[in-house]
């Protein structure tokens, strides 16, 4: 049989417009040659969770010294206090952003160290010692 043409449903004689399979007003079935039950919803299945990339926050930093240009490893918990180079003893303030040169973190898939470089800091990125997928944030973020 077509669909519903249109009128008034046999149920509460409201007017239905065309093409409709139940009333608006009482949920009577306008197409006869349906039944309410034919259709059977599927089971429950759940979705699979869906994990994100871990974030995880530095435990140090790379920095180059002013004076000798030594690389330098400072932890994050040193970020603005003055500083000396452990080569040639030049003072610097730790956590100066323009000579860091990489961030260190642990990986949260494989546990090692890992150092990613500044351009890298806020991307999605692979630890190259476990491939877990993983995001470095700046000081202060969680």
């Amino acid at each position: 049989m077509p669909a519903w043409k249109g009128g008034p449903c046999p149920g509460c004689s409201e007017e239905v417009p065309p093409k409709v399979l139940r009333c608006p007003t009482c949920r009577t079935l306008l197409d006869p040659d349906l039944s309410a039950h034919e259709f059977d919803p599927p089971e429950f299945a759940p979705l699979a969770e869906v994990d994100g990339p871990a974030i995880v926050r530095p435990k140090a930093e790379r920095t180059r010294c002013p004076g000798c240009g030594e690389e330098l490893r400072i932890a994050t918990k040193y970020a603005g206090v003055p500083v000396a180079c452990k080569k040639c003893g030049e003072p610097m303030t730790a956590g100066d952003a323009e000579r860091r040169v990489a961030l260190l973190a642990d990986c949260p898939h494989c546990l090692k160290e890992i150092r990613v470089g500044m351009k890298y800091v806020g991307q999605l990125v692979g630890c190259k010692l476990c491939g877990g997928e993983l995001m470095v944030a700046e000081r202060g973020v969680s």
